[in-house]
């Protein structure tokens, strides 16, 4: 009998033993969220990629046409389906893309120069997408994604303050940026992420922010209108201790009047 031999399996199974075993009161990892993506008849997930910006890329393809979370007609058979998430799941946007027959992803990829590149294979000829004729019953195919930034903000909040109004934004923006600029219609911009902005006068104002990504080159501008009525007088009481002078029989104590507003 070889022992040495005998002593080199005991050792492998005892080391899958320890990778495999776990203790009895271990617990299983808690379900943070999920979302159920799809149209109305057959669709695959075939690769899935954490983006840049913390969201994530999911690849496929699909049979379905419009319907579900599916805004594009089917291009014929199966189409190349990609589909971007936000970090909790959510869809942010998403792309049909095929020929006339079938066509199917097997795998994505981020670009470091931005966008992104999606391979598969189809049985298309010239249809749909697809520029070339295909060369036998399936071909290799890559088709490149340019990088996707879309500005959007929303207005969080909004208080009266002596003499106009204090708005705060939120930059809502999707995408690969690595700038924003806002302009707040009344001569003054902010570079900020997200602005806080006093507004001294009544009066409808065009709020705009410009994303932009320096390597990509994308860029996109998002504007809306606010309307600010400045009508309730506003008045803040306040006040401060100006001085305590001692005196012969007590104490004298100045006060200072710091209310606001009218």
């Amino acid at each position: 009998m070889n022992l040495e031999k005998n002593e080199d399996v005991k050792t492998i199974l005892l080391c899958l033993a320890l990778t495999f075993w776990l203790p009895a009161n271990a617990q299983a990892p808690a379900l943070e969220w999920q979302n159920t993506i799809g149209g109305s008849a057959s669709d695959n997930l075939r690769s899935v990629i954490q983006t840049s910006d913390g969201g994530y890329l999911l690849g496929g393809e699909s049979q379905s046409g419009t319907s579900g979370d599916k805004s594009e007609a089917s291009l014929g058979g199966s189409d190349f389906w990609i589909v971007k998430t936000s970090e909790s799941g959510a869809i942010e946007w998403e792309n049909t893309i095929g020929g006339s027959l079938n066509d199917q992803v097997t795998s994505v990829i981020e670009i470091s120069t931005g966008g992104f590149l999606v391979g598969g294979y189809s049985a298309s000829g010239i249809s749909g997408d697809k520029t070339e004729s295909g060369l036998g019953s399936f071909d290799y195919w890559i088709v490149k994604l340019d990088s996707i930034c879309e500005a959007f903000f929303e207005v969080s909040s909004i208080t009266p303050d002596a003499g106009g109004w204090w708005v705060t934004f939120e930059n809502g923006s999707k995408g690969v940026y690595d700038s924003q600029a806002w302009s707040f219609g009344d001569g003054d911009v902010s570079l900020e992420e997200n602005p806080d902005h006093f507004f001294t006068e009544d009066g409808t104002y065009l709020i705009c922010i410009e994303i932009g990504d320096s390597t990509t080159g994308c860029f996109d501008t998002y504007c809306e209108k606010i309307v600010l009525t400045i009508t309730d007088t506003v008045c803040y009481a306040f006040f401060e201790v100006f001085s305590i002078t001692p005196d012969a029989s007590g104490w004298w104590v100045a006060f200072e009047n710091g209310s606001e507003g009218v």
